[in-house]
């Protein structure tokens, strides 16, 4: 058994059946722990669905683990967690359809005499999540402008480097002409061109020393982009880990007895915010802006070539689709229906995600869906 599967709060070692049913009682949908098989090689998974504590053997064999012999394609306990936090356990378990979202420490316990009031304690770290919720969001934000101005930054100091090569290119062409030049002319042609070589080759090490600012530039505001990456994706896993707070929150109301409409009033208009918010994040693409207004969309691909192309989000939460399509920057709503629906541009073909139809499209004309356009989506605005 790893070091790592021991430091997991969620595993329970060799407690029994009663103690775990005990802990999960009145728990929330996709809560679990794991605990040791009573074979002393296989493990068993104890998740709540539909408020029902079900059981579910981990196999293990030849150092690989599964939930059923004909899948064993995990290396540890550890990673079949954490891919069936992301992925409903339907997919080899029918009769089980939830995803392992609230692990339950085996240190954590709440006394049966424990209480809170409604004025002290469960206020308190309401007002205690939703700053830290708003502060996080702020961070967020800022980060995300950050991050588009350390691109765009980036990206001229490139675009700089490569004019500068050019220029260099063009001074070591006239020098080689130069050069070839004293070949064929007498001393005095031969003196006049010296001077010309020395100026050019002082402006050539002035044209390296530039480059060599410019290379160190580009190398700063990569690293710096780098930097913005890393503490946005630290701010991501603060908000997901406070969403989960959010939940068991939630359910610290109901067990104090408070009604379950004001429970919804004051929660779960935040938690579909903040779920949408982890929702849309999880699209990686580098054409894939986020949350983006109309007209910032429009300053992004004007004067690009014909198929660049960004998908972003309405404020509203819609998906909208922007091309430059000969030479005018065009809108496109991405129609969204959750569930097997999935996304569309016409009805009579859809897609399983947002990725799928870009990808399709980077194929396949927009003509296909609309006369109006004779385009493919060839650059991403950040290629």
């Amino acid at each position: 058994m790893s070091q790592l599967l021991k430091s997991q709060p969620w595993f329970w070692g060799d407690e029994d059946d009663d103690e775990i049913n005990r802990a999960l009682e009145h728990c929330l949908d996709g809560t679990f722990v794991v605990r040791n098989n009573s074979n002393k090689i296989d493990y068993t998974l104890h998740v709540v669905y539909k408020g029902v504590v079900r059981k579910i053997r981990i196999l293990c064999q030849d150092g690989v683990v599964g939930l059923s012999k004909d899948n064993m394609s995990f290396g540890s306990v550890f990673s079949l967690v954490e891919n069936f936090s992301n992925v409903s356990i339907a997919v080899h378990n029918k009769a089980v359809n939830v995803r392992l979202t609230n692990p339950l420490s085996k240190h954590y316990t709440l006394d049966e005499g424990d209480s809170y009031s409604e004025n002290d304690q469960t206020w308190t770290i309401y007002v205690d999540l939703y700053m830290r919720s708003n502060i996080l969001n702020k961070l967020g934000d800022e980060c995300t402008r950050n991050l588009l101005q350390a691109e765009e930054a980036a990206q001229i100091a490139s675009y700089r480097s490569t004019a500068q090569h050019k220029v260099i290119e063009v001074w070591q062409e006239q020098i080689k002409n130069r050069t070839m030049a004293l070949n064929h002319f007498g001393r005095e042609l031969n003196e006049f061109v010296n001077k010309n070589f020395d100026l050019q080759q002082v402006r050539l090490e002035e044209a390296n020393r530039e480059l060599e600012k410019i290379s160190q530039t580009v190398t700063d505001k990569q690293a710096k982009v780098r930097q913005i990456v890393l503490k946005r994706e630290d701010i991501e896993i603060k908000k997901r880990k406070l969403f989960r707070q959010m939940d068991w929150f939630e359910r610290l109301l109901q067990i104090e007895g408070i009604d379950n409409a004001t429970v919804v009033k004051c929660i779960q208009p935040f938690k579909q915010d903040l779920g949408n918010q982890l929702l849309i994040q999880g699209i990686k693409e580098m054409w894939f802006v986020g949350i983006l207004d109309k007209n910032s969309a429009q300053l992004l691909l004007e004067n690009k070539p014909n198929g660049t192309y960004l998908v972003r989000v309405t404020t509203r939460g819609s998906f909208v689709m922007g091309v430059v399509n000969e030479s005018n920057v065009r809108h496109i709503i991405i129609h969204e229906k959750k569930g097997k629906e999935g996304y569309w541009l016409q009805p009579y073909k859809k897609f399983a995600s947002v990725e799928k139809l870009v990808d399709y499209f980077k194929e396949h004309c927009l003509g296909e869906e609309d006369a109006n356009y004779s385009t493919k989506l060839l650059y991403p605005v950040y290629y």
